[in-house]
């Protein structure tokens, strides 16, 4: 049961970190084409 929460909660934080790197890229590029 804890070690499935632990899979549960990695998952949740590494898509967590991947739509944040998302965004900052996204975010990045729209400042390149702004200037």
């Amino acid at each position: 049961m804890a070690t499935n929460f632990k899979i549960k909660v990695k998952g949740l934080t590494d898509s967590l970190l991947k739509s944040h790197l998302c965004t900052l890229i996204l975010k990045f590029v729209a400042i390149y084409f702004l200037i």
